[in-house]
């Protein structure tokens, strides 16, 4: 029997680069996934899965590149998460 994955829960790496998924940072924080996803939106710092070669379910997501966990979380309740990965 081959495992399934639920790539949503974890993080895709694109040449030496890692990119979260927003449900994955919203479980990592224990917040809400829409809050995550809204305040993507609004500081404009995803790209979308299929701009960097994620052909399957994913490939619609928004994802946070590793450099802009500084900018999405700056806030004291995010103190789990910053630019050298998770703490």
């Amino acid at each position: 029997m081959t495992e399934k994955t639920n790539l949503k829960e974890f993080f895709i790496e694109y040449e030496g680069k890692k990119y979260y998924t927003p449900l994955f940072l919203a479980k990592v924080n224990n917040i809400s996934y829409f809050t995550i996803k809204n305040k993507i939106k609004k500081l404009n710092i995803s790209v979308r899965a299929k701009d960097i070669g994620v052909v399957n379910s994913l490939s619609e997501e928004l994802l946070v590149a590793e450099d802009n966990l500084d900018k999405l979380f700056y806030d004291k309740r995010f103190k789990c998460l910053d630019s050298r990965g998770i703490r």
